[in-house]
């Protein structure tokens, strides 16, 4: 981001039951993007009784703002900003958890070996870019298990608990 604030506006749209799309929304998206960008993002609502800010500038309007006149314009979108950022609240950013050891593994098996079972539901492999030759899940130190031991230190620097 550039410094600039990020103020995410929902609509009051409360259901019956509790349910308010506009407001959790506006609450995931503000923490969402707190996250990505490692920053406070806020999120607010529009005033009581106005359920979005169109409906605000709309009831503006019906008071007797001139749309036509900028300064007028450019004043109550001023006041607009003003009101939404007065009851303004920091989102709390939900960080992405980092993927587990197993997860990596898994991931690595998924992107490199075509996965099966033997008719007794024995697990095999087959290399995606190499030759048709299956390996077992367990056994010698050409089997699936101890080649994704080998490529997940290679890919991440570190050796993976033996339960993942």
């Amino acid at each position: 981001m550039d410094g600039r604030g990020v103020l995410v506006v929902g609509e009051r749209d409360q259901k019956e039951g509790g349910q308010w799309p506009g407001r959790d929304g506006a609450k995931s998206v503000a923490a969402h993007l707190g996250a990505e960008w490692d920053e406070s993002v806020q999120w607010t609502l529009p005033p009581e009784g106005i359920k979005d800010a169109r409906a605000w500038l709309e009831a503006k309007a019906a008071a007797g703002l001139n749309l036509v006149d900028a300064a007028a314009c450019k004043a109550v979108h001023a006041e607009l900003l003003t009101v939404l950022t007065a009851e303004a609240r920091e989102a709390k950013a939900k960080r992405e958890r980092s993927p587990s050891d197993a997860e990596l593994i898994v991931r690595l098996a998924e992107e490199r070996f075509r996965l099966g079972r033997t008719d007794r539901g024995d697990l095999f492999a087959v290399r995606v870019d190499g030759p048709n030759v299956a390996v077992m899940l367990r056994g010698s130190a050409e089997a699936l298990r101890a080649s994704l031991a080998t490529e997940f230190r290679a890919a991440h620097g570190r050796t993976a608990s033996a339960s993942s």
